[in-house]
């Protein structure tokens, strides 16, 4: 018996045109799709609040409390960047004290200088008049932010003027969860036991100040080392027999020249002090920073 014989249709041209078109319809519809959705996380982004800082601390704590609400742009003119358009920006928070020479000029309703806060405080507590704040400004070339307690005023301020910028009630758990960050930094300055007992020489008086609002013994010049020469270590002579310390603190990294005579003429050695303005890597964690920076201090303690 002869069996059926089963014939494959014919493909025609109509089906083989539809199997051809199914597929790119498929791919088409995902393509369109796909453009959507990125274009608008594209378009989203592009439409961010612009938020430029002149510190890697503000860096931080505008990126902390802005979340995925602002874009934030660290800028210094030393980076040999092109400048940002300011105009555009929807903030521009500077640290103020003097630390932006170049800034002076800068006035605008989006510019915010975060030190007022810190003035202010020191103001109120300590009766500073006019003369008082500009001889703080010399002093601390604008370094506030060193101290947590400094940069916690900022980090208010800085809250204060973001707040058209984002939503109040996540601004508000941001700024708390930073100043609870900052809260346990400025704890482990202030309880370290050796950093309490030990003495410092400061080669810089933003130290100074900083160590005094946490309890170290920092004693150091009124003013920044000038450049080294031997007239200019004969002048700080006597400051330096005075006041006898083991290690010498350096803001950033120390000249050797100065490094190199306080070891020779004082057995001091001298260690860097990491004010966090080199590195952008330096804004992706403050409180961590900090802490590498009493790491830095305490590998100088003979056993």
């Amino acid at each position: 018996m002869i069996g059926k014989i089963h014939m494959k249709p014919k493909r025609t041209p109509t089906l083989l045109l539809r199997g051809i078109l199914k597929p790119l319809t498929i791919f088409a519809l995902f393509a369109l799709a796909w453009g959507h959705v990125h274009g608008e996380t594209a378009q989203s982004q592009d439409s961010r609040h612009k938020v430029i800082v002149t510190t890697h601390a503000l860096q931080w704590v505008c990126e902390t409390l802005a979340g995925d609400d602002a874009e934030v742009r660290f800028y210094s003119p030393d980076g040999g960047e092109e400048p940002p358009d300011f105009e555009k920006a929807a903030l521009i928070v500077l640290n103020g004290a003097g630390f932006e020479a170049w800034a002076a000029g800068l006035e605008a309703e989006n510019v915010f200088r975060s030190s007022e806060a810190v003035l202010d405080a020191y103001s109120e507590r300590r009766n500073f008049d006019e003369n008082a704040r500009q001889t703080f400004h010399m002093q601390t070339e604008g370094y506030t932010w060193l101290d947590p307690a400094h940069l916690r005023l900022q980090a208010r301020a800085v809250a204060e003027r973001m707040s058209d910028l984002t939503d109040a009630e996540a601004l508000a758990q941001r700024l708390q969860t930073l100043e609870a960050a900052l809260n346990r930094l400025e704890a482990d300055l202030r309880e370290h036991p050796r950093l309490r007992r030990e003495r410092f020489m400061a080669l810089h008086p933003a130290l100074i100040h900083f160590a005094d609002g946490i309890g170290w013994r920092f004693r150091g010049p009124s003013e920044p080392l000038p450049a080294y020469d031997d007239e200019a270590f004969a002048e700080l002579w006597e400051f330096f027999q005075r006041y006898p310390a083991r290690l010498a603190v350096s803001l950033g990294t120390p000249d050797p020249l100065w490094s190199g005579a306080m070891q020779r003429r004082l057995r001091m050695h001298t260690f860097s002090f990491n004010p966090g303005t080199d590195s952008p890597a330096d804004a992706a964690d403050w409180p961590a920073l900090m802490r590498r920076n009493l790491q830095t201090l305490t590998s100088g303690f003979l056993p």
